[in-house]
């Protein structure tokens, strides 16, 4: 059972699955969008079937817990002085302490550096009431964020003015 790409994802959306319902493997695997071995590879994982019988049934709220505590086992929190590094996987503080603030609106904005150790771009959100704690952890640069209503004028280059002339 082989989906398009556009259909597949990483991580299954447990929000899919109903917490009063009873799936069987093959229902499990069709909500869920992955292949039916991937069910049978959580069951060897640690998700409980309903009970030892034959069709192979599991609650949808085993099934709920089960995918969440799977994905917070991949999450990794940011420290205090911290941004993630999407090249390196983990996170990582930024070159220098050094960071740039881009505003994102009244109560959010971005913090952009670059990492470390392979010197990528590093992002993270952050709300502008810890802006303290930020000064404390970071050596702030900062910047307004560039939107295309703010823009200077027209382009110099322009051919009109070369035309009218001859």
């Amino acid at each position: 059972m082989k989906l398009p790409t556009s259909v597949r994802r990483r991580t299954p959306n447990a929000r899919l699955v109903k917490r009063d319902a009873t799936y069987s493997v093959e229902e499990t695997a069709g909500l869920l969008a992955v292949h039916v071995n991937t069910i049978r590879n959580w069951q060897a994982g640690g998700l409980n079937p309903i009970d030892s019988h034959y069709p192979i049934l599991f609650h949808g709220s085993d099934l709920q817990t089960f995918l969440k505590r799977k994905q917070a086992k991949r999450r990794q929190r940011c420290g205090p002085g911290e941004l993630y590094c999407f090249k390196c996987r983990q996170p990582r503080q930024p070159k220098d302490r050094l960071i740039k603030l881009e505003m994102q609106n009244e109560r959010v904005l971005r913090m952009i550096g670059a990492c470390e150790v392979c010197g990528t771009r590093m992002f993270r959100a952050g709300s502008i009431q810890n802006l303290k704690s930020y000064e404390e952890n970071f050596v702030l640069q900062s910047a307004e964020a560039e939107h295309i209503a703010v823009c200077g004028g027209p382009a110099v280059n322009c051919e009109l003015d070369k035309d009218e002339k001859t």
